[in-house]
């Protein structure tokens, strides 16, 4: 989610491309727009999950997940990390093992949409994060309870 950690991999991905390497930077840039979107995505199949103030901040992550960026996650995270996060990090697994498997490469350190045009494979890089959508948002969808009537 854009922590101490997040910067020393964008490091490590930054030094793999200088080294040629762009399959592990597009292992690792290939999961940013996953959390936000499965979030997002989830708001929609799982309406009973969600209070309609939910859904409108997941508008605005999904619009930071498409262009990149993790952190609109947060605050769902920080509100129910336990039913939040075991989809997002599986979501985010799938992306990782769907762009290695089938030969993604990046040779940029940025991910969303934008690094498509210069995306090694670009029809999976595309895919694993479609597929990883998919499979975090039905996976958060299952573990959050339904929302009382009264807070929606």
């Amino acid at each position: 989610m854009g922590g101490p950690i997040c910067k020393a991999v964008t490091l490590f991905c930054i030094a793999m491309i200088d080294a040629g390497n762009y399959e592990v930077n597009a292992m690792f840039f290939v999961c940013t727009s996953v959390p936000p979107l499965a979030v997002l995505l989830s708001t929609v199949i799982f309406k009973n999950k969600w209070t309609d103030a939910d859904r409108i901040q997941a508008r605005s992550a999904g619009v930071m997940g498409v262009v990149g960026i993790t952190e609109g996650t947060i605050p769902f995270i920080v509100e129910d990390a336990l039913h939040i996060l075991p989809g997002t990090m599986i979501g985010c697994g799938c992306a990782v093992v769907t762009a290695a498997l089938s030969g993604v490469s990046l040779p940029v350190p940025h991910g969303g949409i934008f690094p498509v045009l210069v995306a090694g494979n670009p029809i999976m890089y595309i895919g694993a994060q479609v597929v990883s959508i998919v499979v975090g948002a039905i996976i958060v969808g299952i573990l959050r309870r339904p929302v009382a009537a009264d807070a929606k």
